[in-house]
């Protein structure tokens, strides 16, 4: 127990108790916000297949981040959609984390180093990135990112342990994880930058071989960088007017943003999902004092770093640099509800945990207390009550993270000002099809303002789409649209009700504009292609049902590419298409029912009768599979087989065309009185289907021996 190897274990084990006793509540939670595009409707990580495309096709998943996204699909074949599965692996990759923090510091040589871990493990500021599913990218992320700088560590010699005579390993190891980090997320573009620091920490200069041996760092973070901003722009959707914000004013959001991080580092209180959003119009050269104030306080402590020692500077240097990208000088999807979130400081904030850890230690020695029993008593209470109030934080914050009604309930509680919240509620009203608090919770969230007005309409217009007041739904989508011409949600809800009303060319219209904005809209591709079905354009719309089958591979879109092919003509590839839906969903038997029939009908009876076989394991009572399976057992002249097949029909499903296909069964085995007595039953009952009967009893009658 004395070794080090030893110590270490039991640490990581003791940060491990600490973190799941802390996030327990986590472990019951559900799924909330955007879990469902990462995870419950994610379909990439449902097959094998899924598996390829998240790391093959960059916009198959929310964002390229396919070693998050990987680790979900392992999560998804262990334990399906059992939440607490995905959020026990949230906490222990927060503890390794704290773990590997701990260690980092421990091998700098910075004082507190394991008080700074389990601070980082208890602190209530890190709930939001390990209590929500989809921060997965921040968790994982921050375990890539501490082990690179450690094998960097290592390789600059910054620490004191055994020498590999040189060994690149290190080196090649760092780099290694460092890709793997941005894999996870791209913020952890900052650890080439934050090794510098380090070094800088520990030999007071940073030497251009230095910087030059670090270069392969840079070029990946920027490159990774550059796409990412790429992706929020363009798929995640962060461009448009709300983002044109100038140079100074994002200054200053930077600036506060760096002294509201730093706040909640030291006094976690009052943490919310979403925070009121800082109205950039409303800022004034007053409150360039915010940017000043935080350039202020590094020119002080680059100037005293004799004084105070450098690991002031370097903390402060950590900590800013980290957050950089989350400020406000680059555009991300989030900045359109609040430009501060706890996740954003969830790689940054330990810098400042472990700048006030040392201090402490440094206090606690400047008394004596490493000399005197009792004060190292009153020092190990202290430190036991210190880490005692955020774990209990910790724990009391996890509770807001329940499911989705209790989070933007509390959230609405906490910032009432956030029509996210009350526009959140009221979708969850919506769903529930309480309509008349769904629209209450809508206007309040419109009388709010805010950046989302054309939605709140749209959501209004949808209230009374359901009541039936489809004059009164075309009014709000129109006002919807006076807030923003080119809402997608709008332009396709106007879009369904030009098609309900039979004007498919008016909806094709509106569903093609949605289309010339975001081309892999799924609403939009599905709805243009019933557009065009109802045109009697199947062809056509085959190919955007293809491109929709593309984007999202579920068998119901497979099945309609299937039909839209089938009325192209192209029966070929609607086969192809009716397996691809059999695949994907083992359990839905009509995919194999429409691929039996339509091999049937191609004269490939071995295959149909496999697939409606399999259509009838699945559903013993679907009358249509057995009708199907009785005419193909019919053309493989498997009579006895057929009839019986054909019988079981008319027990299941008594009606005239059920009769008549019994009535074919009969002339095909030669039984002409059966089959006659039969078409007489259908022509009396449905005059229509014994025309076509009529013609097909001509023909087995010559055929008949």
């Amino acid at each position: 127990m004395n070794s080090p190897r030893a110590r270490r274990v039991v640490l990581f084990f003791v940060l491990l108790a600490l973190a799941f006793a802390a996030y327990s509540p986590a472990l019951k939670a559900g799924f909330i916000w955007d879990d469902d595009d990462y995870v419950t409707e994610n379909l990439t990580l449902r097959t094998a297949d899924g598996l390829a495309r998240i790391w093959a096709k960059p916009l198959a998943s929310p964002q390229y981040y396919p070693l998050v996204f990987t680790s979900f699909w392992l999560e998804h074949q262990a334990w399906g959609l059992w939440p607490g599965g995905y959020h026990a692996v949230n906490i222990a990759l927060h503890a390794l984390s704290a773990f590997l923090l701990g260690l980092l510091l421990t091998r700098l040589g910075v004082p507190g180093a394991w008080l700074t871990a389990l601070l980082f493990a208890l602190h209530p500021l890190g709930v939001e990135s390990v209590a929500w599913v989809t921060e997965r990218k921040n968790v994982l992320s921050l375990v890539f990112a501490l082990s690179s700088l450690l094998c960097l560590v290592r390789w600059f010699r910054l620490d004191s342990g055994p020498r590999d005579n040189d060994s690149g390993i290190p080196y090649v190891a760092g780099l290694v994880l460092f890709i793997m980090a941005l894999l996870s997320k791209t913020v952890t573009s900052a650890v080439p930058a934050a090794a510098l620091v380090l070094v800088w920490y520990k030999t007071g200069r940073v030497r251009l071989r230095d910087v030059t041996a670090l270069a392969p760092f840079f070029l990946l973070g920027i490159l990774s960088g550059v796409s990412t901003v790429w992706l929020e722009r363009h798929h995640v959707g962060a461009m448009g007017g709300e983002w044109g914000i100038p140079f100074w004013a994002r200054a200053v959001v930077a600036g506060r943003a760096l002294w509201f991080y730093a706040g909640k580092t030291v006094w976690p209180a009052e943490l919310i999902f979403n925070y009121p959003r800082w109205d950039p119009s409303a800022i004034t050269f007053l409150d360039l004092g915010w940017p000043l104030a935080a350039l202020g306080v590094l020119a002080v402590l680059f100037v005293l770093r004799t004084r105070l020692g450098r690991g002031p500077l370097a903390a402060a240097l950590l900590f800013g640099g980290v957050l950089f990208p989350a400020l406000g000088f680059f555009d991300v999807y989030p900045h359109r509800y609040s430009f501060v979130a706890d996740h954003f400081a969830h790689h940054a904030f330990p810098a400042l945990l472990a700048l006030a850890a040392a201090g402490a230690v440094a206090l606690a020695r400047a008394a004596g207390a490493d000399n005197n029993a009792g004060k190292r008593a009153v020092a190990l209470g202290l430190a036991g009550a210190v880490l005692a109030l955020p774990g209990a934080g910790t724990f009391r914050q996890c509770f807001q993270y329940k499911n989705l009604e209790t989070l933007w309930a509390e959230t609405a509680r906490r910032n009432p000002g956030s029509w996210m919240a009350w526009q959140s509620l009221g979708n969850i009203r919506f769903q529930e099809g309480r309509l008349d608090e769904a629209e209450r919770l809508y206007r309040k969230a419109l009388d709010l303002g805010g950046l989302n007005t054309a939605q709140l309409w749209g959501n209004l217009g949808a209230v009374q789409v359901e009541r039936g007041d489809i004059p009164g739904a075309r009014a709000l989508f129109k006002r919807s649209l006076q807030e923003d011409p080119f809402h997608a949600d709008t332009l396709i809800n106007l879009g369904l009700l030009d098609a309900r009303e039979g004007d498919y060319a008016g909806a094709e219209l509106r569903f093609r504009k949605v289309l010339d904005l975001e081309p892999v809209n799924t609403d939009a591709l599905k709805n243009l292609a019933a557009a065009l079905a109802g045109q009697g354009k199947p062809g056509e719309a085959a190919e955007y049902m293809e491109r929709l089958a593309a984007i999202r591979p579920l068998a119901g879109a497979f099945r309609d590419l299937g039909i839209l092919l089938v009325q192209a003509g192209r029966a070929t590839e609607a086969v192809e298409a009716f397996r691809k839906a059999a695949n994907l969903d083992p359990g839905d038997p009509g995919a194999r029912l429409s691929l039996g029939v339509l091999l049937g009908n191609l004269g490939r009876t071995g295959e149909a009768e496999e697939a409606l076989r399999g259509a009838l394991k699945l559903a013993p009572d679907n009358a249509d599979a057995r009708g199907a399976l009785g005419l193909v057992l019919s053309a493989q002249g498997r009579h006895a087989e057929a009839l019986a097949e054909l019988e079981a029909v008319v027990r299941l499903a008594p009606a005239p065309a059920s009769r008549a296909a019994l009535a074919k069964g009969f002339a095909l085995a030669g039984d002409m009185e059966k089959a006659r007595g039969l078409a007489e039953e259908v022509r009396k009952e449905a005059p229509a289907l014994a025309l076509g009967l009529d013609a097909f009893m001509e023909q087995a009658g010559k055929r008949s021996p």
